[in-house]
């Protein structure tokens, strides 16, 4: 068991990456008024806060992953 975590281990990142990772975002292009009138991106990421996401999602997550 612990040749296979020492193989997957290898392609982890560093826990310090995790500081500055900046994941690619979608560009909006708005109208003077406010209104969206386009997007351009090759991943349709949206950044989320931790406090923006519900208790209950986040203890789902956490259940799934213990799961």
């Amino acid at each position: 068991m612990s040749g296979v975590v020492f193989v997957y281990a290898s392609d982890l990142p560093e826990i310090s990456a995790l500081d500055s990772y900046a994941p690619s975002t979608i560009t909006r292009v708005t109208a003077a008024n406010g209104q969206v009138i386009g997007e351009f991106a090759t991943e349709r990421r949206v950044v989320v806060g931790y406090d923006d996401i519900a208790p209950q999602l986040r203890q789902a997550i956490i259940a799934a992953e213990d799961g």
